[in-house]
């Protein structure tokens, strides 16, 4: 080989490999990229609201406030941190039995920190150029995705994994479920359920109201729950609106009128409810179209969360109370000691 060549060869050793395209970096899905299609199921918490209208300072007081650090303690972060919570929920039909699959989306103003378990016991993947944590066992395959530091996304693999790999869904509900929440409110927090599955007809509408009858064409299709804020901005009235969503104006919603009536009045016989009573009997219900609307105003934001506190602080000296009535038990005590010989003199 001449002089020239081995010059060449020389530079080439030199010269950065191109053969190769740089890799690209995938683009961060959207939020919205990761909720299903038409979904019918959805549960929101709107802590920004609720900072906003001064209603999250009422709530978190003794013993409320005991409960809210637990779930800090488990979660990883300080909920005053959150913007908003959203669960969707999607129900499926296993061979064995009846499951729901939840995608939650945690939206913060602030870095979330994930949970200590979640750290602790769950592996780092990567899911379509995307790192995420997965765990993966004989009864759950599921993901927790932070797009960034102040958003967290988690729910099984089966739902993530579109929007991860580069196929976003719409993220729209079902007409039902935007209609419900069309009409424009001050809501703190709202849930939507599709009862007519069999799953949501157990867990919600006959806990409900157990004890109603509906003909068998006509049972409601949806309930909508809702917290509301009213009336002065800095001083709110906090309202539960509960909405029995019937597919057709019919003797559906006169059964259903009937079975809230029940409901109410087997209330007013609770010991229970012996202290939210004033309040639950000045429930408002009336009819529009195919829908059963029931209002209860809860009365200013720290009136609610004191009868709050009342009602949670009870159910809590329940077990307090059974462990100071309980018969002490006898502790053995020890024998004494022997006093020590006379010393020779």
């Amino acid at each position: 080989m001449n002089r020239p060549s081995l010059a060449l060869a020389a530079l080439a050793l030199t010269l950065p490999a191109q053969d190769k395209p740089p890799q690209k970096t995938p683009a961060t899905p959207d939020v919205k990229s990761f909720l299903p299609d038409d979904y019918r199921n959805v549960a929101v918490i709107d802590f920004a609201a609720l900072n906003e209208r001064g209603v999250w300072e009422e709530l978190d007081v003794p013993p409320l406030s005991v409960m809210l650090r637990a779930i800090e303690k488990e979660s990883g972060f300080k909920l005053s941190d959150l913007d908003r919570m959203t669960m969707v929920m999607c129900p499926r039909s296993d061979a064995n039995e009846r499951t729901v699959d939840r995608l939650v989306v945690i939206e913060a103003h602030r870095p979330l920190a994930l949970a200590p378990s979640v750290l602790q016991n769950w592996s780092t993947e990567t899911i379509g150029g995307h790192e995420v944590r997965r765990r993966t066992n004989e009864w759950m395959d599921d993901v927790v995705y932070q797009p960034r530091p102040e958003v967290t996304i988690s729910g099984p693999a089966s739902l993530l994994e579109p929007a991860l790999t580069g196929k976003p869904r719409s993220g729209q509900p079902c007409p039902d479920v935007m209609s419900l929440l069309s009409a424009r409110a001050n809501r703190l927090a709202w849930m939507v359920v599709d009862v007519a599955n069999g799953l949501a007809k157990r867990d919600v509408l006959d806990t409900l109201l157990p004890h109603a009858a509906w003909p068998e064409d006509d049972a409601p299709a949806f309930v909508c729950l809702q917290l509301l804020a009213t009336g002065d901005a800095d001083d709110p009235h906090l309202v539960i609106e509960g909405i029995l969503r019937h597919t057709k104006d019919g003797a559906g919603i006169a059964a259903s009128g009937a079975a809230v009536k029940e409901a109410f009045e087997r209330l007013g016989k609770e010991p229970k409810a012996r202290l939210l009573w004033p309040t639950l009997k000045t429930a408002q219900v009336r009819a529009d179209r195919g829908d059963l609307i029931v209002s209860v105003d809860l009365g200013r934001a720290r009136v609610a969360a004191g009868q709050l506190a009342l009602v949670f602080g009870a159910s809590m000296l329940v077990p307090v109370e059974a462990a100071a009535v309980a018969p002490a038990q006898v502790v053995p005590q020890p024998a004494p000691a022997p006093a020590p010989a006379p010393k020779k003199q």
